[in-house]
């Protein structure tokens, strides 16, 4: 690992979204345990054509960086059919993971909650 400061990207093209997707294979390289999803079902699941969810809410994605080094991801998700039930100001982060550096993930943590409360969430 680098000594690079820390960044964090927002995924907003293509590009972004497949390397968002292919993250977990280089953190989860080693691990025996970890059974990877089917990259096809991964891409229809984030794509707004074919994934009703997005109908009804906003997402963004993010992925952490040390130098050119991908070292996590997150998404935040604004689900105004959740909000409209539940009469709350609840968001929703997911696809969290990251090497095992308290740092990655804490910063991952803080850009969703930033997010999240620009929507007027918490």
């Amino acid at each position: 690992m680098t000594s690079a400061p820390l960044s964090l990207r927002r995924v907003q093209s293509k590009q972004d979204l497949r390397q968002f997707l292919g993250l977990p294979w280089k953190i989860f390289a080693g691990d025996p345990a970890w059974v990877p999803p089917l990259l096809l079902e991964r891409r229809m699941h984030l794509d707004p054509k074919q994934n009703p969810f997005f109908q009804h809410a906003e997402v963004a994605y993010w992925i952490a960086w040390r130098g050119e080094e991908p070292l996590g991801r997150i998404s935040a998700q604004v689900n105004r059919a959740s909000l409209e039930h539940r009469k709350d100001a609840t968001g929703q982060f997911g696809f969290l993971d990251a090497v095992d550096d308290p740092e990655v993930f804490a910063a991952l943590l803080r850009e969703a909650e930033g997010w999240l409360a620009a929507q007027g969430l918490r």
